[in-house]
């Protein structure tokens, strides 16, 4: 059997009344069948695609923390405009984050948790605490790196990643327990 096949409208038969069970061609099996073969190329594709996502290098640890500096120099002269933060993604699992100096989150790529307190979070009072720096933290079952500066009036932002993505690991972090 070709593997083309699958894109070829199929022989049926039909026995109309009074009829013979000569084979003919329908044209709805044949876009049925077409339909099917491009649902699984595209298909197909989109799982390429969400592999070759998955696998970016990682990044360098250097990077991170540049990245961060200007974030937060961006915010300490926009008095905390956080129109900077929306969509900013670091690799497959990073994303940036802020809360002002009582703990309460001031943007998050989950806009559930904006206006949220975290101000009983060990994380979030050693940030608050420390005010530039970075943390590492085993959460959800990986170990985490927190890159995090100061973000105008005395808040913060964060930017949380897993750790097996960053290159140069968590040398220079403060390891939560």
């Amino acid at each position: 059997m070709s593997p083309y096949n699958y894109i070829t409208m199929h022989d049926t038969t039909h026995t109309p009344t009074g009829g013979t069970d000569a084979p003919s061609r329908t044209r709805e099996s044949g876009l049925i069948t077409v339909f099917r073969a491009a649902s699984c190329i595209i298909l197909a594709a989109v799982l390429v695609f969400e592999t070759s996502c998955l696998h970016k290098s990682p990044i360098r640890r250097e990077t991170l923390h540049r990245d961060m500096d200007a974030l937060s120099t961006s915010l300490e002269r926009n008095s905390g405009n956080f129109a900077a933060l929306k969509g900013r993604r670091f690799g497959a699992t990073g994303y940036v984050y802020a809360f002002d100096r009582d703990g309460v989150v001031t943007y998050h790529p989950q806009s559930a948790l904006a206006g949220m307190s975290f101000e009983g979070n060990p994380a979030v009072r050693r940030m608050l605490e420390m005010k530039s720096g970075c943390l590492l933290q085993h959460l959800e079952g990986r170990d985490r790196m927190m890159v995090f500066r100061p973000a105008g009036n005395g808040g913060i932002v964060c930017l949380t990643i897993a750790l097996d993505e960053v290159d140069g690991g968590a040398t220079g972090c403060v390891e939560l327990k």
